[in-house]
């Protein structure tokens, strides 16, 4: 209310004027983290991937908050937040050597995941062990996927700071011009 006072403007028209700040801020933070946050943390393979995977739910004046979730829940983004141990479905994880398969828009390739290079490769040139997943060639054995419990998932995203430091500055921008407009369009 003595933000209004201080604006010269109408304490009824404050919620209308925040709601509006707000939406606008958090417009412009989902760009700062589709487009800055993620690519500098992430080796991108599926540009458009992270632009689809986070949603905005935006407020009203009746509802002041805003929010920005991970609407497809299959990159585990709030592994990548906050950090934490990815844990198998199956038995155990299939960790490929680094840099063995290339990586594309939907990871590594169908024919280069685990149960394809088992159906593929021949008998004689496959062993299973409980360490992994060897294919024979040129007279050796070749690690292709390495089994794991379970494997760490470093926190190298910084979703919440790039968040509340957008989200603080552009509220505080765009306020005052939220606030003039409500006061112009007030009936």
């Amino acid at each position: 209310m003595a933000k209004a006072k201080e604006l010269d403007a109408a304490a009824d028209q404050v919620p209308f004027a925040l709601s509006r700040a707000l939406n606008q801020a958090v417009q412009n933070t989902r760009r700062v983290l589709t487009e800055v946050t993620w690519p500098s943390a992430m080796e991108i393979h599926n540009k458009g991937f992270i632009r689809r995977a986070l949603r905005t739910k935006f407020s009203t004046k009746g509802d002041l908050r805003v929010s920005i979730f991970d609407d497809l829940h299959r990159a585990n983004l709030a592994g990548h937040a906050y950090g934490g141990t990815k844990t198998p479905r199956g038995a155990h994880l299939a960790i490929p050597p680094k840099g063995l398969f290339a990586r594309g828009a939907s990871g590594i390739a169908r024919g280069s995941r685990p149960r394809a290079l088992i159906a593929s490769t021949p008998k004689r040139a496959l062993r299973i062990t409980p360490k992994g997943i060897f294919i024979g060639a040129s007279g050796s054995l070749h690690l292709q996927y390495a089994f794991a419990s379970s494997a760490q998932q470093p926190a190298d995203v910084r979703f919440e700071d790039d968040f509340k430091t957008s989200m603080l500055n552009d509220v505080r921008t765009s306020f005052p011009a939220a606030m003039a407009n409500a006061m112009a369009t007030r009936r």
